[in-house]
């Protein structure tokens, strides 16, 4: 018998010392940030940031 694991490759940081200008942070607070997690992932879609590969960047649906 056989396994076949997929492997995710990491994605590399264009520019590591540059802060991302696309991030939309959320409110500090725990249940305001669950709060607005929630309103945020029924109204848009999250994706990929191409400088640092973190899902921070949001656009409406």
């Amino acid at each position: 018998m056989s396994y076949h694991y997929s492997q995710r490759t990491a994605v590399q940081p264009s520019h590591p010392e540059s802060p991302c200008d696309d991030h939309m942070e959320g409110p500090e607070g725990y249940n305001q940030w669950f709060a607005w997690a929630a309103r945020m992932g029924r109204t848009h879609y999250q994706l990929r940031c191409g400088g640092c590969g973190l899902y921070k960047i949001w656009i409406p649906k």
